[in-house]
């Protein structure tokens, strides 16, 4: 008996496209909210800060047993932590709300395609394929059904990139951060003293700031998710035959 070929369409009709669109425009005007509320200036809230050490310590010690000098020291001590918590707590935010982004994306990826193939008038069931959706290579398998390569989109390098700084945050070290240092080692920054890259250095990538995140512009991928979901044609169609 023959093997079977049987024709998969998937169809992306406007109203999911702009649904899917529109949370990114929202997550821009979040981010630039956000972002002027909390981080605006790290020199002038670390200023501001340290005036307050000064009219807090100013009451709790006896002036007559402490040395002025040695609470100079605790206020610029503690200042300077306020800093590099300031600067950590906006490289953290800026990279968590991209892997937010991201995992949207991701999740937007799978659903439709998910929900595409499982539709009535499709033969085919994500129950009959092996792997369906862990991970972006079985994604673009799923997609290849329907005679679609993500790879074909203008915006997937971009997107892949993105995916490589949400793993490397999230995972330290690995293939995700490789193949980042490999395309893009403007992005790591290094120890001012050793020479070292921060990441290999702390062990860390959430209590030590690893990325120069004037380099990561959530815009830029933002605008790239925004334009792939527009590039991705109205009507997919593709083959698939059965063992």
């Amino acid at each position: 008996m023959g093997k079977e070929t049987v024709r998969v369409a998937a169809w992306l009709n406007q109203y999911k496209r702009k649904q899917f669109i529109s949370i990114y425009e929202y997550l821009k005007e979040k981010y630039i909210l956000i972002s002027e509320i909390l981080f605006v200036d790290h020199e002038l809230s670390t200023k501001k800060y340290a005036e307050r050490l000064e009219e807090k310590y100013g009451t709790v010690f006896n002036w007559e047993v402490t040395d002025p000098g040695d609470v100079y020291e605790l206020i610029l001590e503690e200042a300077t932590q306020f800093y590099h918590y300031e600067v950590l707590m906006e490289h953290n935010h800026h990279l968590m709300m991209l892997s937010n982004m991201y995992q949207i994306f991701e999740q937007q990826l799978r659903q439709f395609i998910y929900s595409e193939l499982n539709h009535h008038t499709n033969p085919i069931k994500t129950n009959d394929l092996k792997d369906f959706g862990n991970n972006l290579n079985e994604i673009n398998k799923a997609y290849s059904l329907v005679g679609y390569d993500l790879n074909s989109n203008s915006q997937w390098e971009k997107i892949k990139t993105l995916h490589d700084i949400v793993n490397t945050f999230k995972h330290g070290m690995g293939r995700s951060a490789s193949r980042l240092l490999k395309k893009h080692p403007e992005l790591f920054l290094e120890d001012k003293f050793t020479g070292l890259l921060v990441i290999d250095l702390e062990q860390t990538t959430n209590f030590e700031v690893i990325f120069d995140i004037k380099k990561i512009d959530f815009n830029f991928y933002a605008d790239g998710i925004i334009a792939f979901w527009n590039e991705v044609p109205e009507h997919l169609e593709g083959y698939y035959t059965f063992d």
